[in-house]
């Protein structure tokens, strides 16, 4: 029975939008696997997975490709559904990836309905004072780093008047800002 239930999961995710039935086309073959835990018996784990495909459709599209080699990246795998979990959401880099400019560094990124505009957050990317630096921005995809390629990233509240703004070396705070420790201002 357990089986049966982790399957119809793994068969759920992979169904293709809007309920249509399977057909040939769309799975050629298992893009899942269920896996048996190490130790304990009744045990088990789902792994979801994409064919590399150098000439997949997405790789045209800069958004998609900035960055990758399609020659080692699998193509996205894409779940249209809301995905929603109890515990938390993991980005590792990998083998191939390890270091470069996506899977290594990056953590998130958001587009929004145009695709022009996305939330982007990296962890390692940037050294300063000898320390790693984790960075989120809200950034238009022209690709330059001119200071009109980056908007508004605002933490707090979405009321207008409030909250606190930062850009690429703007800041606007509505609100008091409490210092703790002597700053120097350069």
């Amino acid at each position: 029975m357990k089986y049966l239930i982790i399957a119809l999961v793994a068969i759920i995710f992979c169904l293709p939008a809007g309920g249509q039935g399977l057909s040939k086309k769309t799975i050629s073959k298992n893009y899942y696997k269920i896996i048996e835990g190490s130790n304990e018996s009744n045990k088990y784990r789902i792994e979801l997975s994409s064919d590399i495909d150098t000439s997949g459709e997405k790789w045209n599209q800069r958004a998609y490709n900035f960055g990758f080699n399609p020659q080692l990246t699998p193509m996205y795998t894409m779940v249209d559904r809301i995905l929603a979990t109890p515990y938390m959401v993991q980005v590792h880099g990998n083998q191939n990836e390890k270091n470069k400019k996506r899977w290594g560094l990056h953590v998130f990124e958001g587009y929004a309905k145009d695709d022009k505009y996305r939330i982007t957050m990296f962890v390692y990317k940037h050294i300063v004072l000898g320390e790693p630096v984790a960075q989120m921005y809200y950034y238009e995809t022209v690709y330059n780093h001119s200071e009109p390629a980056y908007k508004w990233f605002r933490i707090g509240s979405d009321v207008k008047q409030h909250s606190f703004l930062f850009s690429r070396d703007k800041a606007m705070f509505y609100g008091s800002l409490t210092l703790s420790n002597a700053i120097t201002l350069g």
